[in-house]
């Protein structure tokens, strides 16, 4: 849906690369529900991390193009699917199989949520922008927001927060993910006991 709505305002170029790494996502998302490992597999996957490969090395090369972008930072989801897909490739002739599909998953899904993140946040960005036009006076029913200093670009906290969904959609799909991930979320769900009262840090934010 994000993609119909925004097909106008890309290039085609550009609109070209995405609905290929889309389509190589959608693929590999399909693959990764095989659970036993076979030779035909092990093909597909070879073609799909190499198709990745090249789709993100002609987009890293093709330098005429990248001041098109209005967001110059795509470029880095891009390039580090490139280097995992290229080792996806290098781990499958070598017969880890299991590393070789984690990192050729891994590698797109790193592009498409930044992209569709990115997407998001300039469709919220361009609705408070059309709000500031609307009410030129702050009013008191909506909170004394600033909308015609929000209106011009897209506040910190949506960048931190599209940082922070990036991080835990890819790094979920590692193992030391986790090693991160449980003792966080102890800290905040697991209840804590201070006298005769009981709370958790999760409850406590909630609350504010």
């Amino acid at each position: 849906m994000i993609s119909f709505i925004f097909r106008k305002y890309i290039t085609k170029y550009w609109l070209g690369i995405w609905l290929t790494i889309f389509t190589l996502y959608t693929l590999a998302a399909v693959d990764n529900l095989i659970l036993q490992a076979s030779r035909p597999e092990r093909w597909v996957m070879i073609f799909l991390s190499t198709a990745s490969a090249l789709v993100g090395l002609f987009a890293l090369l093709n330098r005429n193009q990248h001041h098109k972008l209005q967001e110059q930072w795509i470029l880095f989801p891009i390039c580090l699917m490139t280097f995992m897909e290229i080792t996806s490739i290098g781990l499958n002739l070598f017969g880890r199989l299991n590393v070789a599909k984690l990192l050729m998953v891994s590698g797109l899904i790193n592009v498409v949520v930044a992209i569709v993140f990115l997407w998001v946040i300039r469709l919220v960005n361009e609705g408070l922008t059309y709000v500031s036009m609307i009410y030129t006076k702050q009013e008191r029913r909506f909170l004394y927001i600033n909308y015609n200093r929000v209106g011009k670009r897209a506040p910190v906290f949506f960048y931190i927060t599209l940082i922070a969904g990036w991080f835990i959609l890819v790094g979920r799909n590692f193992y030391e993910f986790r090693l991160l991930a449980e003792p966080l979320n102890e800290l905040f769900f697991n209840e804590h006991q201070l006298g005769t009262y009981t709370f958790s840090v999760y409850n406590i934010l909630v609350f504010f």
